[in-house]
């Protein structure tokens, strides 16, 4: 399953346009929102690191919402909104500069 967020000035060409990816490669397209409630929009910041308290009292600190922080194997992840991507990104650069968040 794949939803496909499109930003557009012009609804009908666009659905065209996906419609014909689609069509080319062999997959059924389906109705607008048939699969929409199986997934969830979220900001996801990944990178190397260990310590979740110290992560956790830095988003607290700034007023980030986390609704999630993984750890796995020295791997941490930090999922919120995602309208407060940037701001959660800015207060885990400015509490650990030498992080590098992965893509």
């Amino acid at each position: 399953m794949v939803i496909i967020d499109c930003l557009t000035d012009n609804n009908q060409r666009t659905i065209s346009e996906v419609r014909n990816c689609f069509t080319k490669t062999g997959p059924k397209l389906g109705a607008t929102g048939s699969v929409a409630m199986r997934f969830d929009h979220l900001a996801v910041l990944p990178f190397q690191g260990d310590s979740e308290e110290r992560v956790l009292e830095a988003m607290l600190a700034t007023d980030v919402n986390v609704v999630e922080l993984e750890c796995d194997a020295g791997r941490l992840t930090i999922f919120s909104p995602p309208e407060e991507f940037y701001k959660a990104k800015t207060a885990l650069l400015q509490a650990f500069p030498d992080t590098e968040v992965e893509v």
